[in-house]
């Protein structure tokens, strides 16, 4: 592969994805076990508030705030995730690298229900997955996957710029960052 992968890193799904679930989309990198690959896609809302998506769960938080919950992958959509900035951790945050962590706990809602919680933040139901040598043919057009589908791989700029960006226009902003690639790749 010509770029190495880490954590945190961005990828941006080609126009001509054959996955249409992966359209126009962006999905943080977030851990490696045993070559598999995961992470989440930041950039598409699930249409769902967290007040909605806990109404059918055993798990009950007083004043629950209603947040919006975004779709991470296609992977155990029941899962919750919190991707985070690092100025907030409870039980089980886990640090990706010094500006990102995760969290997956019912102890989070409660956190958040009492205005407790981390800077820049976004939650997901589910998430996406890569096993073996998959995302390294996805990146590099191997396989079943020609170049012109293959992933454009970029440096992620840290919580606030990432959430800052309006979901709906991440997409076009990250082409235009790796805009170099795109012409190497795509065209």
């Amino acid at each position: 592969m010509t770029q190495s992968l880490r954590y945190t890193d961005l990828l941006i799904a080609p126009p001509g994805i054959p996955d249409a679930r992966f359209h126009s989309s962006v999905i943080m990198l977030t851990h490696e076990i045993h070559d598999s690959h995961f992470g989440l896609c930041v950039n598409r809302p699930s249409g769902y508030g967290l007040v909605e998506v806990l109404e059918d769960t055993p798990i009950k938080i007083h004043n629950c705030p209603d947040l919006p919950v975004y779709w991470g992958g296609p992977v155990s959509p029941t899962t919750m995730w919190m991707l985070h900035s690092r100025d907030w951790a409870c039980e089980h945050t886990v640090e990706l690298s010094e500006d990102w962590a995760m969290t997956s706990n019912e102890a989070m809602f409660h956190h958040l229900s009492d205005y407790d919680g981390p800077r820049s933040f976004r939650l997901f139901m589910g998430y996406c997955s890569w096993a073996g040598s998959q995302l390294r043919n996805e990146l590099e057009g191997l396989g079943q996957w020609r170049k012109e589908q293959s992933w454009l791989l970029a440096r992620n700029q840290g919580p606030e710029w990432l959430f800052e960006q309006p979901e709906h226009e991440l997409w076009k902003n990250m082409i235009a960052l790796s805009a170099h690639q795109a012409v190497d790749r795509w065209l």
